[in-house]
Parts: structure tokens; C-alpha cells; sequence
């Protein structure tokens, strides 16, 4: 019974060791800059316009997007430019927020991931069109580094982002330390019970 026990917590605790986080934006001021940060658990996430500024927006004031908070962040520019999100370390799960208020066309929205070596990894896409609530699409690969946002229609590159929630690559080490952990209380399980 202790075996089982020491063994679904070895198990459980796998979870923290690659728990997912959510970058809200909340910390930023709004306005037009080069690039924006947010630090969270110790990853930080930078964002950029591609090509241009970046703009941190409050939208979380308009119907249907009050799970936006008070800070969102969009292409700057006029016209607008796609956003790109860098990370401090590699991730393997990436879901990305965004949306507009419906009174133009977004037409497709396309997010594609990419690796240190700007190597593609993960793309996925959705028709947006004049949608008036937050909608999401998710990414995953074993190496995802940063990721591009871009929206279509006939004003391109409009739509807010937010809540980007990422999960990161677990450290060998730990997982190393974890797997053979769990595989010495199996084999003195099995010991026990030969006996």
C-alpha cells in the first residue's frame, strides 16, 4: 500500500514540474511600444509587432470579453502588423486567446509555431470573420520557441491577443530523476510480492 501511495505521488508530482501558465498581460501599461515582457514563474514571454510596434489595449471592457482583464496587446501600426511572442525556454503546449468586437471581417486567423531555428513546428488556423467573442486555437510540438499571429480580412492584423497559456518542456534531469524513482518502488514492489 505505501509503494502505491510513494507511487502516485512520484506520478502526481510530475505535473508541477511542467505545470501550465497564463500570460494576461495585466502588468503592462497600455500605449504603443517596441516590445512588451511579462515574467511568470520564472518564464518570460516578449512581445513584438512584426515589422512594427506592438499595442497594449484595454478590451476586457467590451461585451463577451471580461476574461481579457484590463490589458490585452495587438499589432501597432497603421495599418497593423502581426504579433510575435518569444519565450525564455521551449514549450510543448501553447493556447493562444484572441478576438475582435465584430464590426469588420477577421477572416482567417492563423497561428504558427516555430522552434529556435525558426524552423516551423505546429500551425493552426480558423475562419474568425465577424465573430464578437474570444476564441482560441492550440499549439504543440516538442520545441515551440515563439509563435506568429495573424489575422485576414479586409483590416488585417486587428484582432486582440490574451490568456496565453503555455506549458513548458519538462528538464531531463528532473524527468530522469522522476522515471528511474518510479521504476525503483516498482521493482521492489514486484520483489516484495515474489517473495
Amino acid at each position: 500500500m505505501k509503494t502505491r501511495i510513494l507511487i502516485a505521488a512520484s506520478l502526481l508530482s510530475l505535473g508541477s514540474f511542467a505545470s501550465a501558465q497564463v500570460f494576461d498581460w495585466e502588468n503592462l501599461g497600455l500605449g504603443n511600444f517596441s516590445s512588451v515582457s511579462q515574467t511568470v514563474s520564472g518564464i518570460t514571454a516578449t512581445g513584438t509587432g512584426v515589422g512594427g510596434t506592438i499595442d497594449v489595449l484595454d478590451f476586457g471592457s467590451f461585451t463577451n470579453f471580461s476574461t481579457f482583464g484590463t490589458r490585452s496587446i495587438v499589432g501597432g501600426g497603421d495599418p497593423r502588423v502581426a504579433i510575435r511572442v518569444d519565450f525564455s525556454i521551449d514549450l510543448t503546449l501553447l493556447t493562444v486567446q484572441f478576438g475582435d468586437i465584430g464590426v469588420d471581417d477577421d477572416g482567417t486567423v492563423t497561428v504558427t509555431a516555430y522552434n529556435s531555428s525558426n524552423a516551423v513546428v505546429d500551425t493552426n488556423s480558423m475562419n474568425y470573420g465577424l465573430m464578437d467573442r474570444p476564441a482560441s486555437l492550440t499549439l504543440s510540438a516538442p520545441d515551440i520557441s515563439y509563435f506568429i499571429g495573424v489575422s485576414g480580412g479586409p483590416f488585417p492584423n486587428t484582432l486582440v491577443w490574451d490568456n496565453m497559456t503555455v506549458t513548458p518542456v519538462p528538464e531531463p534531469a528532473t524527468m530522469i530523476a522522476l522515471l528511474a524513482g518510479v521504476s525503483a518502488l516498482v521493482a521492489r514492489r514486484r520483489r516484495k510480492s515474489a517473495a
